[in-house]
């Protein structure tokens, strides 16, 4: 349907062979390759430990439970109004409460300093900040870590976007805060289908995440088969979010790729910046060459001057069969969010503003600059 699409995964011969190892050895759900991947992505990201789960989404509840155990209370956690709805829905199913909060400005996704400055004086059950590192740029992690520190609250970092971005100082992230969440989704920049990870320098977290992937239980499956010991026993009720061994096979094979991709992607969103900085009313997103050198250029998110030229592009790109998304709408303007009025904090003119003139162009490491050139020259014609 799509000539150019909006993604593409970066798999060939090497993840096939992975898979069928796995199907061979008789073994496929969480074992040796699980915890040669987590041992492998922490090292990679300078962190302590990594723990793999089923999505990010479920890394992002069992993070939050920790959370809620540790202050002793099903708090509030302050949730950016642009991200994937997975980032809130998560606070809901670990009991918590998600407050949304604006971005910084209509062309800044991220979560704006002085509005949680304002929420963390007037809120005393706030228990956690999640920051998301919005199209895998740096969200200001150091900041607002800073802030979360003065405040006494805990940071999370949502990095479904994020592997192999930095701060501006080097720090890689989802090493910021007690927590990093990843997602390994198809169009990710490591794609294993579904999956996702945990990383901490926090031992707790660790061990508890570990246990409440897999129902609470002190020991694993593959523990088991492999000392000749039936014997566990339940810590809590956990749930199964566990992470399977075609999932650790692919992901291994896809970290070898990660920094060639990431790479190429930053190339990409360098081109597409030479080559729409020439037309008026339309803007790249965060596409500095200091910035995205930092950045592993997860997506390519364009904003326009007014909602009328964004349809105009939507329109013309559709018409060429050139794929494109939207990266996001707010959470609070969704059916069910505007229904529960208690989980927003606003205004969110910000957030508002940005959703309404956002959209995501193609990018992806098989992507061509041939192919860059015709979507770029798409938008000139519809802008002109």
């Amino acid at each position: 349907m799509w000539r150019i699409p909006l993604s593409d995964m970066n798999f060939d011969h090497r993840e096939s062979e992975a898979v069928q190892q796995v199907l061979d050895s008789g073994w496929l759900t969480m074992g040796p390759l699980t915890k040669q991947f987590e041992e492998a992505f922490a090292q990679r990201h300078g962190a302590a430990a990594a723990v793999a789960v089923t999505n990010c989404t479920c890394a992002l509840e069992l993070v939050y439970r920790y959370i809620f155990e540790l202050t002793q209370k099903r708090g509030t956690i302050v949730v950016p109004d642009i991200t994937f709805v997975a980032t809130a829905n998560a606070v809901i199913s670990a009991g918590g409460t998600p407050l949304l909060c604006d971005i910084e400005s209509p062309v800044r996704p991220f979560l704006c300093p002085v509005a949680l400055e304002n929420l963390l004086h007037s809120r005393s059950d706030i228990a956690a900040v999640v920051l998301v590192h919005y199209a895998g740029y740096d969200a200001g992690a150091e900041t607002i870590a800073e802030i979360c520190l003065r405040h006494n609250v805990y940071l999370v970092e949502d990095c479904a976007h994020a592997p192999g971005g930095t701060t501006a100082s080097g720090k890689p992230l989802g090493t910021i805060g007690l927590a990093g969440c990843f997602s390994f989704f198809s169009n990710k920049n490591l794609a294993t289908g579904e999956g996702g990870m945990i990383l901490s320098h926090d031992h707790g977290l660790i061990q508890r995440t570990s246990m409440g992937r897999s129902h609470g239980l002190t020991s694993s499956t593959h523990a088991r088969h492999s000392s000749q010991s039936p014997n566990y026993n339940v810590m809590f009720p956990g749930h199964n979010y566990r992470c399977t061994e075609i999932t650790a096979a692919l992901g291994l094979v896809q970290l070898e790729k990660l920094e060639e991709g990431n790479r190429r992607r930053r190339e990409l969103t360098l081109l597409y910046k030479q080559l729409l900085d020439p037309v008026a009313g339309v803007q790249v997103l965060l596409a500095d060459e200091t910035t995205v050198r930092q950045s592993d250029c997860h997506i390519l998110p364009v904003i326009f001057e007014d909602v009328a030229a964004r349809e105009k592009v939507i329109e013309a790109l559709a018409q060429a069969a050139i794929q494109m998304s939207h990266h996001y709408r707010s959470i609070h303007s969704f059916a069910w969010y505007a229904s529960h009025q208690e989980f927003a904090h606003g205004p969110f003119n910000n957030s508002d503003a940005f959703s309404a003139r956002e959209l995501t162009l193609p990018l992806h490491p098989k992507l061509g600059e041939a192919e860059v050139q015709e979507v770029c020259d798409t938008i000139t014609k519809a802008m002109a």
